[in-house]
């Protein structure tokens, strides 16, 4: 600038910038979510954009994250992320297929730090059960006519689905010849109708 003389003078503008907020998208729709299920689908994922004006900010923050016993959560600077169910823990074999499904969620950040958040479902199934005798011979007995009368033994039984460990208690009448009975424990009867023609 100059005055009217012709005398100059410099007049500096200094422009500073600022961080423009990180835009997330799945990268299709619902590709910030997925499902993992006991035994049977042990993983998922899915993958984020990220749009950022400001340069060599449109990346993510890798991580890797382990979940409790439940699993492990990872993710790339390019927003491509998964989840590894943990199928040994026990706290998921003792999901059943009438569980309530459980939610987990992993917050992702981009370089500038802007969040999104990634959901995973776990969802449970029915493990078979192991019956086995007691101790040997415990699932067999012998009655006799008029002198042994009852026998009986007990099953035990082992679920890892929690809640499950048990038997249906029941009495089942064996036409004229006697009645059977088995208990939540596995204990379980027969009586002979001695008395029967």
């Amino acid at each position: 600038m100059t005055t009217a003389d012709g005398t100059e003078h410099t007049v500096t503008v200094t422009i500073n910038g600022s961080d423009d907020g990180a835009i997330i998208t799945p990268a299709t729709p619902d590709a910030d979510a997925g499902t993992v299920k006991e035994d049977t689908v042990l993983i998922t994922g899915g993958k984020l954009d990220v749009v950022d004006p400001d340069a060599g900010e449109a990346v993510f923050d890798a991580k890797t994250v382990t979940d409790g016993n439940f699993g492990t959560f990872k993710i790339g600077t390019g927003g491509t992320w998964s989840y590894e169910l943990n199928n040994g823990s026990a706290e998921v074999q003792a999901l059943t297929e009438a569980s309530e499904p459980l939610s987990r969620e992993f917050t992702v950040t981009t370089a500038d730090g802007t969040e999104h958040t990634v959901t995973v479902t776990i969802n449970g199934s029915d493990d078979g059960a192991v019956i086995t005798p007691s101790v040997p011979d415990a699932d067999a007995g012998t009655v006799k006519e008029d002198t042994i009368l009852t026998t009986g033994g007990k099953l035990d039984v082992a679920d890892p689905d929690a809640g499950e460990a048990v038997f249906t208690a029941e009495t089942v009448t064996d036409g004229n010849y006697g009645t059977f009975k088995i208990g939540t424990d596995g204990t379980w009867s027969y009586a002979l109708n001695n008395g029967s023609a």
